[in-house]
């Protein structure tokens, strides 16, 4: 999903998909875990926050190539994701 249907929906409709999940009660927070979690990219929503996990903890238990790739593709959409990961 986060590699071929994101991007498309992204690209397309400017949606997000980890704004889109099952239980609307919560933030999208244990989606990027997850996602984060498996190494994947995803499209980054204009007001990202995550507030109920710790992003630095997330990223530290990936490989060094991704988080290089995640920094960088964080950094394309004008954000800093070591200064978001310490406000987590």
């Amino acid at each position: 999903m986060y590699k071929n249907i994101n991007p498309l929906i992204n690209k397309h409709f400017g949606l997000c998909a980890v704004e889109h999940h099952e239980d609307h009660s919560v933030g999208y927070d244990y989606v990027v875990d997850c996602v984060i979690g498996h190494e994947l990219l995803f499209s980054i929503p204009d007001k990202f926050e995550v507030t109920e996990i710790d992003l630095a903890e997330a990223i530290d238990g990936t490989s060094q190539e991704y988080r290089k790739v995640l920094k960088a593709h964080f950094a394309a959409s004008g954000l800093n994701l070591e200064e978001i990961a310490r406000r987590s």
